[in-house]
């Protein structure tokens, strides 16, 4: 730090102010009379507030000094993730609002501190590891008032303030700048992909076996052919297999409402395609030396992380029906978002016996009806993440699928030899896909890298000249 600079507490610049209290029934989503908006914790990003889903709550509740100004601090106060407790960002502009009782707001007294200097150090590294040490919690992170009040920061006089403001506005914009065009590339991506699956699940991205077997004079066998094939060798296992009463047909669904196919296509549900029942996998607690069994965590990609597991309470022997295989489906039963909610992955070669736990739903689909990489490929596309969704239910905040949801899901199915030039179409465009998003992802990251240090410097008194460099 520069010599010209000293440490001083927030408290000794800046007012510390505890957020509005209120009642839950007595909070809006919609503003009117004798209502004002109230910020919160999710209101709060890095360096910057959205005005978005704010909730308007009694203006009665609310005294003159939790009345938001213009270069006051609002900082997250509590929250369950240690990331985003701490987190602060300046109010620009004036704005009549207030905000709420799991905020702080720092109030600059401007004549001793610029509030964009003060706003850029609490989003320095420095700022951020001092505050998850002072707000660990068990299952809540909570910073107290006097944390922010004892909080030292380097600090020179006014002049200097306003020039490191000035310099760090230069570097950051142009950081920002590059930042969004690269946040611009992602989200492309992620509409190309949809958009490749898209082609894929309405057979516009390879030529169709149909076509193709028209134009050579061949014959070809499309997937209803397919489809019956493994009706009919379920039919089989089944008359083998001694058990008594009426065999159960697969239900089929009514089509009537989906899209048209490609020639040589068919809709299938999930359970017409398995060679065995879905199955639920078994919740095991932990125990050093037990037989291996999957996370949920697994579910990282469309690829199953045999490393994401955990040793269980139980024997292989009592393991043996839960085994994991080689081209194995495994899917989500539940999670807090539904987007999370029947992700599926595929298990690739099983080195050591693993096993999956209750979190997940097997599904074992018959490899000549479809291919198992195709299968996960598929899965991820619109038309069946809506079916997902739709078929989602709640419970205290969880959304859940079971086996009958998902042995309904439509899937197209088209014939065997198409769905091989498919699935190599669909690797080569998405492998081109992962490649630029893994540069964009490590651009993203160095821009992060070169913020830090940038505030980092500012803050040692590297960016602008001092009183005593200029003498």
């Amino acid at each position: 730090m520069s010599e010209q600079w000293s440490m001083k507490p927030i408290g000794e610049m800046c007012e510390t102010i505890r957020g509005v209290t209120y009642r839950g029934d007595s909070a809006r989503s919609t503003p009117g009379e004798g209502m004002i908006p109230l910020l919160r914790a999710t209101n709060v990003k890095e360096g910057s507030l959205n005005f978005e889903g704010l909730v308007y709550v009694p203006e009665r509740n609310v005294s003159t000094t939790q009345l938001l100004q213009a270069g006051d601090l609002v900082v997250v106060a509590s929250s369950g993730s240690k990331a985003v407790v701490g987190k602060a960002a300046i109010l620009p502009q004036a704005w009549r609002g207030t905000f709420g009782a799991f905020c702080l707001v720092v109030r600059p007294n401007q004549s001793k501190i610029n509030p964009e200097f003060l706003s850029y150090y609490l989003q320095s590294s420095e700022y951020r590891g001092r505050i998850s040490a002072l707000a660990a919690g068990v299952n809540i992170n909570n910073l107290r008032h006097q944390h922010i009040a004892e909080l030292t920061l380097p600090v020179p006089n006014r002049e200097q303030q306003d020039q490191t403001v000035a310099v760090l506005d230069s570097h950051l914009s142009r950081l920002d700048s590059a930042t969004e065009t690269l946040e611009r590339v992602r989200l492309n991506l992620k509409r190309y992909r949809a958009s490749v699956l898209k082609a894929a699940v309405a057979g516009r991205l390879v030529p169709t076996e149909a076509a193709l077997a028209r134009a050579d004079g061949r014959p070809y066998e499309p997937a209803s052919a397919l489809l019956e094939g493994i009706l009919e060798e379920r039919r089989v296992r089944w008359k083998a297999s001694g058990k008594k009463g009426k065999y159960r047909e697969p239900a089929a669904r009514d089509t009537a409402n989906l899209p048209e196919l490609p020639e040589g296509w068919c809709w299938a549900t999930v359970e017409q395609l398995l060679t065995e029942e879905l199955s639920n996998g078994r919740s095991v607690p932990d125990r050093a030396g037990g037989f291996p069994v999957l996370r949920l965590t697994a579910l990282a990609g469309p690829i199953l992380k045999l490393s994401e597991s955990k040793a269980g309470a139980w024997t292989a022997q009592e393991a043996e029906p839960f085994l994991v295989r080689e081209g194995d489906f495994l899917v989500s039963r539940g999670n807090g978002s539904i987007k999370r909610v029947g992700l599926g992955a595929i298990a690739p070669v099983i080195k050591q016996p693993i096993a999956y736990p209750d979190t997940l739903i097997r599904i074992r689909v018959a490899p000549n009806a479809m291919l198992p990489r195709l299968l996960t490929l598929i899965w991820n596309s619109y038309s069946v993440r809506i079916q997902i969704e739709r078929a989602a239910k709640t419970t205290a905040g969880i959304f859940k699928i079971n086996q009958g949801d998902l042995s309904k899901i439509v899937l197209p199915v088209a014939p065997l030899r198409e769905q091989t030039r498919l699935l190599e179409s669909l690797e080569r465009l998405l492998t081109i896909a992962d490649a630029t998003e893994a540069s964009v992802e490590a651009d993203l990251a160095r821009l992060k890298g070169l913020r830090s240090s940038i505030l980092r410097s500012a803050f040692r008194g590297e960016l602008v000249p001092n009183e005593a460099t200029l003498a």
